[in-house]
């Protein structure tokens, strides 16, 4: 079974471990087709998962951890290791408590996009995760691509109202609507 499937869910109860499981996800998902980040996913987690982000990955097998990646077919192999061997402090308490500006500005490789992603989906956070298809959706419905990821959020914010529904019930349905299958 892939290790995704035990964490892909949205609000809920999590563990800790599923918590750290989903942050060391979305530090892999940049520019990736979905089935390809799945599959980097389970090889990084089978052979380098110890339980905790801290214990998992050792700078002595960087070079382990870049090959694993790269066999597995993921692009990024390398600046994600740097990200993961650099977020090795992150624990379950700063998972559990942060705020979306905390990871944004305290986890290297996190962004708004993927610090969104992890706190919608790990605490139901009402936050959208604006990628290439919630940005095709906006630039459809005539909305300006120059603006902020916090004003795009804000601009899908109000379109999800107008269609009376959450911004991730929006999001999911752009999603399963636009992805490459």
């Amino acid at each position: 079974m892939s290790h995704l499937h035990s964490i892909d869910k949205y609000g809920g109860r999590w563990t800790n471990e599923e918590r750290e499981k989903f942050f060391v996800f979305c530090q892999l998902n940049r520019a990736t087709p979905y089935p390809l980040l799945c599959k980097a996913f389970d090889h990084l987690l089978d052979e380098f998962w110890k339980g905790s982000i801290s214990t998992s990955f050792k700078t002595e097998e960087t070079e382990m951890i870049a090959t694993n990646l790269r066999a597995s077919g993921y692009r990024f192999y390398n600046q994600t290791v740097v990200f993961l061997l650099d977020n090795r402090w992150v624990d379950a308490i700063f998972l559990k408590t942060c705020t979306r500006e905390e990871m944004v500005h305290s986890c290297l490789g996190f962004g708004y996009k993927l610090a969104s992603l992890f706190l919608r989906n790990t605490r139901g956070e009402n936050y959208a995760v604006i990628d290439t298809h919630i940005k095709w959706f906006l630039e459809k419905a005539g909305i300006d691509m120059k603006l902020s990821y916090l004003e795009l959020e804000g601009e899908f914010s109000r379109v999800a109202r107008m269609e009376g529904m959450s911004m991730y019930a929006l999001d999911m349905k752009i999603w399963q609507e636009r992805r490459r299958k």
